[in-house]
């Protein structure tokens, strides 16, 4: 009674095993954080080229990239919104933007800012991805050459009680003329939040109507993610004001009675420059009527006839009031590469078409069924590999079985000839030693009797002491 139930446990830890198996193509990341490298499963290296006659210097200059990310998505190494991106250049270290988009194509674009690329010149970025804890905060880079806009709707027409939150990095401040955003007619009509040129100082400048309400931009905002708050409540004494992460930063007695219905178009990021804008929400009276978050399920392309690409940016907000977006950004003379995905820990490509097998809800990189890596030369391959073949199961699973089961009566001989428990497990190793040395069973498996070998002799003389 008690061998069958040793044999039964065996055959069931070795299927268990063999399911878990770390040589599945899913990969599973427990991450204590993202700021290590050894915590991503995958890397891939894209690479722009500018040859001589091509675009010339260029910098900070977005390039686009065709991936499969969707294949990569289907097969359970990058998360489906691309929260598990981190684009880099000359170090784990060294984060550069990009702006993932299209998901749900075979062809995905990835805008990546290049920092610098002169003439004649080449740079390499290396992109990690395949982590559970990353969190990645995309953003569109505005280089003075995008235009994000929704056409005349009441729902931007917010007349009182207005409040626009825009998540902003500004890498750059120098002194523009932009604006982070605007429901506005010419001359004084409606309200936006500028960056003006005052005294040849960066300033934040605040409207409503023709009143204004202005900060100068403190260098502690530059290089860093910003929240920026516009907000307007007619009331007596201060009514307008901007905020930065929370903080009040101005406030100004405009006395307007209300903002004045501009009816045009609502543009966001016109004419900006040097900057990454992440979320944008628009609220009235507390509640939330719009809002961009730009992530990459929210971006899409619908065409592109270089130098103009333009598409939809989602409005998760209860109104559905999606964004549209023209960039022009010229891509002629450029080349770019991508690179094949590989494992992080390792040179080993991880690239891969679907297999359209799945066992138990795991799906496999390569066909588990088909032989590789084994070495047909091996002793009594020919022999015991026909009865594998025979065995419908994967065969790392079916070679573990079979080998293991040829350990089992070994180990059971043994067993009966010596009464000796480690003895017998050394026995059952020999067959499985002899598959893991002709790649027929991964190392880790006979290193998982190596230490069931240690535990069974650390009971007998666990016992023998008692």
């Amino acid at each position: 009674m008690n061998l069958k139930l040793w044999s039964a446990l065996v055959l069931a830890f070795i299927a268990t095993v063999i399911w878990a198996s770390p040589e599945s193509s899913e990969c599973s990341v427990f991450a204590a954080g993202d700021v290590n490298q050894s915590e991503y499963c995958f890397r891939l290296d894209l690479t722009v080229e500018n040859p001589a006659g091509g675009a010339g210097n260029l910098t900070d200059y977005p390039v686009v990239f065709s991936v499969p990310a969707l294949n990569w998505i289907n097969n359970d190494q990058m998360d489906a919104r691309f929260w598990d991106v981190r684009p880099t250049q000359g170090g784990f270290g060294s984060e550069v933007n990009l702006l993932a988009q299209d998901c749900a194509c075979d062809s995905s674009k990835w805008w990546l800012t290049v920092p610098s690329l002169p003439d004649e010149s080449s740079r390499t970025f290396r992109v990690y991805i395949g982590n559970g804890e990353q969190k990645r905060n995309q953003g569109i880079r505005f280089t003075g050459n995008e235009v994000v806009s929704h056409a005349a709707d009441a729902v931007f027409s917010i007349t009182d009680n207005l409040q626009v939150d825009v998540e902003l990095e500004l890498t750059d401040s120098s002194v523009q003329t932009a604006s982070l955003f605007e429901e506005w007619t010419t001359p004084t009509t409606g309200y936006k939040l500028d960056l003006v040129d005052v005294a040849s100082a960066l300033t934040l400048r605040a409207y409503a109507n023709s009143s204004t309400c202005e900060v100068t931009w403190s260098s502690a905002w530059t290089d860093t993610n910003v929240l920026f708050s516009y907000r307007f409540a007619s009331a007596a004494g201060n009514d307008l004001f901007i905020d930065a992460n929370g903080v009040n930063v101005a406030a100004c007695d405009t006395d307007e009675p209300s903002i004045t219905s501009a009816g045009g178009v609502f543009n966001v990021g016109a004419n900006l420059d040097s900057a990454i804008l992440r979320q944008f929400e628009v609220i009235s009276a507390g509640t939330i009527v719009v809002d961009y978050g730009f992530d990459a399920l929210a971006v899409s392309e619908s065409s592109a006839a270089d130098p103009t690409y333009t598409g939809t940016i989602q409005d998760y907000g209860p109104n559905d009031k999606d964004l549209s977006y023209t960039f022009t950004r010229d891509q002629s003379g450029l080349n770019t590469t991508v690179g094949a995905l590989t494992l992080t820990s390792a040179g080993s490509t991880a690239d891969y078409t679907a297999t359209g097998i799945e066992i138990l809800g795991a799906t496999f990189a390569q066909d588990p069924f088909a032989a590789a890596n084994e070495n047909s030369n091996a002793l009594g391959y020919d022999f015991f590999g026909s009865i594998i073949d025979g065995i419908n199961a994967p065969r790392a699973m079916a070679w573990s079985m079979f080998l293991g089961s040829i350990g089992l009566l070994l180990a059971v001989v043994v067993f009966l000839w010596l009464r000796n428990a480690p003895i017998a497990m050394f026995a059952a190793a020999l067959p499985l030693t002899y598959g893991s040395i002709n790649g027929l069973i991964p190392l880790w498996w006979l290193i998982l009797w190596a230490l069931l070998f240690i535990t069974a002799y650390g009971a007998q003389q666990w016992g023998e002491q008692a």
